[in-house]
């Protein structure tokens, strides 16, 4: 299950995409956490039955449709938290080593979530669309 899941993320990683500075105040911060909600898509073309679902809650749910070795779904849910651009999720039920991922958001608009994650020392994107 670890290597699939690093797998997974390695082919969802897009292109580097750059990022602005800009201050986070209270409403800034109120904002980025507001337009994270929802459900949200890969946009990797090879992997386009991807979902991430983020809840008020801080709960968020991961669903791979068919990705599976047999066909089968693979899901995981776990807790969200975002605070200035930096996204950390610990996942329920990840393999020892993958359950706590800390990633830099670099675009989130209502349509568009891109974040910057290191992974076994290399930076990869990935996006999602809604």
């Amino acid at each position: 299950m670890k290597n699939l899941f690093i797998t997974l993320l390695l082919v969802l990683a897009s292109s580097s995409i750059g990022c602005s500075n800009n201050s986070n105040d209270n409403i800034e911060q109120t904002s980025l956490q507001s337009s994270i909600l929802g459900k949200w898509y890969s946009d990797s073309s090879n992997h386009d039955n991807i979902t991430l679902d983020f809840l008020s809650s801080g709960k968020v749910y991961f669903t791979y449709v068919g990705g599976g070795n047999n066909g089968e779904n693979i899901t995981d849910s776990g807790n969200w938290s975002l605070s200035n651009n930096n996204l950390k999720i610990h996942w329920d039920s990840a393999d020892a080593g993958n359950e706590n991922w800390s990633s830099e958001i670099l675009t989130l608009t209502n349509s568009k979530l891109v974040w910057k994650e290191n992974i076994d020392g290399n930076f990869y994107n990935f996006s999602f669309h809604r």
